[in-house]
């Protein structure tokens, strides 16, 4: 178990669907890979030189998931399930980067580690 996992998330594999929506945007789906899977979210800070120039910065945000053998790419989304008071429940995030760690992969504490960034949708089905 990853320390401090109090979060549990399901994977969504990413998927664009053949044609548009009735507005011409496309139409993207998903399919949930893996469910129940207990990790830790915490915010990562921008650096200094982002801020002292004042440019804008995707706020990111590091997960930390167990077991490391699962199949997670660029481009899945995480969706917080568990607990429900947590401030991101029900929320997606994006994963932009995967990182394992220097474990072998049969070691029971073998990790993953990775960056996310929030995912905001533009308008919802109906």
């Amino acid at each position: 178990m990853v320390a401090g996992a109090t979060t549990q998330f399901t994977i969504w594999r990413i998927s664009e669907m053949a044609g548009d929506d009735v507005v011409g945007g496309a139409l993207i789906t998903g399919t949930p890979l893996h469910i129940r899977i207990r990790g830790r979210i915490e915010s990562l800070r921008p650096t200094q030189l982002l801020l002292e120039q004042g440019l804008e910065y995707q706020r990111l945000w590091s997960v930390a998931l167990r077991p490391a053998s699962l199949d997670v790419r660029e481009r899945d989304e995480l969706e917080i399930t568990h607990p429900t008071t947590h401030l991101f429940f029900g929320e997606r995030f994006r994963i932009m980067a995967i990182e394992h760690s220097g474990m072998h992969p049969k070691d029971s504490r073998d990790f993953l580690k990775l960056t996310v960034r929030h995912v905001d949708f533009a308008r919802s089905l109906q």
